[in-house]
């Protein structure tokens, strides 16, 4: 991409909201953050609390991508979830807009393709990123929690 510019230029929200069940609590239930924080820092941001009950299966699925104006985005965000366990879930590609802008390992990641299964617990829920933006115009990218009850 041309006139590449650092990801401060990126300007736009990721909306993560979760399908509750009585096995995984999150709060806040719905958290909004920017994504040019989570891709320009270089370290993990606190975004939410995650308690499991006992052992669940959990999953963050994509459920939309926006842009408007001439923004081209493309980076991979992480959730790193904390507690009596650790588990990075990277997400490939997440930002990709529009499509086609960022290539993506051919490889199956649980959290993120399939469940991952995760011990009972508290955890604080980390985001953190690497993106690449072009152009001018915002990005707004929404991710589900699911968990399997």
């Amino acid at each position: 991409m041309p006139n590449r510019r650092r990801a401060e230029a990126l300007v736009g929200v990721l909306r993560i909201s979760t399908a509750q069940c009585h096995v995984i609590e999150v709060r806040p239930r719905r958290a909004e953050v920017d994504l040019a924080a989570v891709c320009s820092t270089g370290r993990p941001i606190k975004v939410a609390e995650l308690t499991a009950r006992r052992r669940a299966e959990v999953r963050f699925v994509p459920t939309s991508a926006r842009a408007e104006g001439g923004v081209k985005a493309a980076g991979t965000v992480a959730v790193v979830l904390r507690g009596p366990r650790v588990y990075e879930i990277p997400m490939y590609c997440l930002i990709d807009v529009p499509p086609g802008n960022c290539a993506r390992p051919m490889v199956l990641v649980p959290g993120f393709d399939a469940p991952l299964e995760i011990e009972p617990g508290t955890y604080d829920l980390y985001l953190a990123g690497g993106c690449a933006a072009e152009g001018e115009g915002t990005v707004e990218i929404a991710v589900e929690l699911t968990a399997v009850c």
